[in-house]
């Protein structure tokens, strides 16, 4: 079975998405993932707080070989790079998205060509309509 996270450059677009485990170097193991409604929270007057900005997520994996982590990281060139994804919201649906998507700042330890906790971030994130 196809994995449900994918992925695409800007320029691809929307119907460029692709399953990470059919890129050209397959990501074989989807991420765990993390999913927030808003950037941040900010507390209120009445001390409650309220989630402002755009959506985040993130793709942890665990384990990747650096044939994985190099796939991944040819969809973002620079400090950051505009990208299609599918990935879960909190309630567990797929959804699309325009997101500005960045790698570590410091690059995770290499270890016989494995790296562990390797996390991509995505920012900034726009759903996209759905058909029908």
């Amino acid at each position: 079975m196809s994995s449900s996270f994918m992925i695409a450059t800007e320029a691809e677009g929307e119907e460029g998405l692709t399953a990470l485990d059919e890129l050209t170097t397959p990501v074989l193991v989807d991420p765990q993932f993390f999913f927030q409604p808003y950037r941040q929270r900010v507390r209120l007057g009445d001390g409650s707080y309220r989630g402002i900005g755009a959506p985040v997520a993130e793709w942890r994996f665990p384990l990747l070989s650096l044939a994985e982590r190099n796939q991944l990281a040819t969809f973002c060139e620079g400090a950051s790079a505009r990208v299609y994804i599918a990935t879960p919201d909190n309630t567990g649906s797929f959804l699309h998205y325009l997101a500005v998507m960045l790698l570590p700042e410091s690059e995770p330890a290499n270890k016989a060509g494995l790296i562990q906790g390797y996390v991509v971030r995505f920012e900034q994130m726009e759903e996209q309509p759905t058909d029908g």
